[in-house]
C-alpha cells in the first residue's frame, strides 16, 4: 500500500472527529416541553459524563469503503483534551490529533506539516466543542447536562426498559439511546438544513474498571446528500483513572498548513 493511501486513511480518521462541526451553523432559539420523567432519567446523563477521570485505549479503525485498517492510541480527559495517535505500521506514529477545550492541533509527520486552529477559526458561522467530540468517540452525551439547555431536552421511555434522550439545539438535533442498564447504545446527530446525518452505535460492553462499562466496538455512519462513510472502531487494552500524558510536540522544521487539507476529505 502506498504512503499516499495510508495518509488519506489516517487523515480521514481526523476528519471524522471534526465532521460534526460542519453540522453546526448560526443557531436559533428552540424550546421543547420536558417530560414528566425528566428528573428520573436525567440521572443517566450525569453518570455517563462523570464515570471516569481519564481513559486510554488501543484502537483499530476499519473503513467500509476499503480493506484498509489503521491502528492507533486514543487518550481522553473529560472536558480537558482528547488525543488520537495514528500508528498504521509497526507502532510508528505518522500523525497525532489533539483536541483541547478551544483548539485543534494536527501534526502530520508524513509530510512534516502542522495544523493549528481554534474552533472559531475553523467554523466562523457556528461552533464545535470538545464535549461533542469526546462524546462521539468515548460513548458520552453532550449538551444534556447543561442546565441552560433544559428546555431543549426530552426524555422518552422506550420498549424493553430503554430510554431515548433528545437534545434539540436547532438546527442540530441529537439523540441518545440508553438501555435498561443505563449504557449508551447509540448517539445520532442530524441537521436537515445541511442534509447531514451521523449515527454512532456502541456494542461489546466490557467492565474496564471501577464498574465502568465501556463499548469495545463502535460503528460510525456519516451521510450527506453527496457521500457516505462507514467506519468501525474496535478498542482494546482500555484503562481508566490512571495518570496520562496528553500533549503534542511540534518540531521546529515543520511548516504550517491550512486545516482545509483535512476537511476537504469531507463533503
Amino acid at each position: 500500500m502506498s504512503n499516499k493511501i495510508k495518509f488519506k486513511q489516517l487523515a480521514t480518521v481526523a476528519a471524522i472527529l471534526l465532521f460534526a462541526a460542519s453540522m453546526q451553523s448560526c443557531k436559533t432559539k428552540s424550546t421543547a416541553e420536558k417530560s414528566t420523567k425528566a428528573e428520573q432519567t436525567g440521572e443517566i446523563a450525569v453518570v455517563q459524563s462523570e464515570r471516569f477521570k481519564n481513559l486510554t485505549a488501543k484502537v483499530s479503525v476499519a473503513f467500509a469503503q476499503s480493506s484498509v485498517s489503521v491502528k492507533g492510541t486514543l487518550k481522553m480527559v473529560p472536558d480537558s483534551a482528547l488525543m488520537l495517535s495514528i500508528q498504521p505500521i509497526f507502532g510508528i506514529e505518522m500523525a497525532r490529533l489533539l483536541c483541547t477545550a478551544d483548539s485543534v492541533y494536527f501534526v502530520d509527520k508524513y509530510r512534516q506539516k502542522v495544523y493549528v486552529k481554534s474552533y472559531q477559526d475553523i467554523y466562523r458561522h457556528g461552533s464545535i466543542n470538545l464535549q461533542l467530540i469526546q462524546g462521539l468517540m468515548c460513548n458520552m452525551v453532550w449538551g444534556v447536562n447543561n442546565e441552560n439547555n433544559a428546555d431543549k431536552v426530552k426524555y422518552l421511555a422506550q420498549e424493553g426498559g430503554k430510554t431515548l434522550v433528545s437534545f434539540d439545539d436547532d438546527p442540530v438535533y441529537s439523540t441518545f439511546l440508553f438501555d435498561s442498564n443505563n449504557d449508551l447504545l447509540q448517539s445520532t446527530i442530524k441537521n436537515d438544513a445541511a442534509a447531514l446525518y451521523l449515527a454512532a452505535e456502541y456494542s461489546d460492553f466490557s467492565n474496564v474498571g471501577s464498574g465502568v462499562q465501556y463499548p469495545m466496538s463502535a460503528t460510525f455512519v456519516y451521510q450527506s446528500d453527496k457521500k457516505q462513510y462507514a467506519v468501525e472502531v474496535t478498542s482494546s487494552s482500555v484503562s481508566i483513572n490512571k495518570a496520562k500524558n496528553i500533549g503534542i510536540t511540534i518540531p521546529s522544521n515543520y511548516s504550517n498548513a491550512e486545516l482545509d487539507e483535512i476537511m476537504n476529505i469531507l463533503p
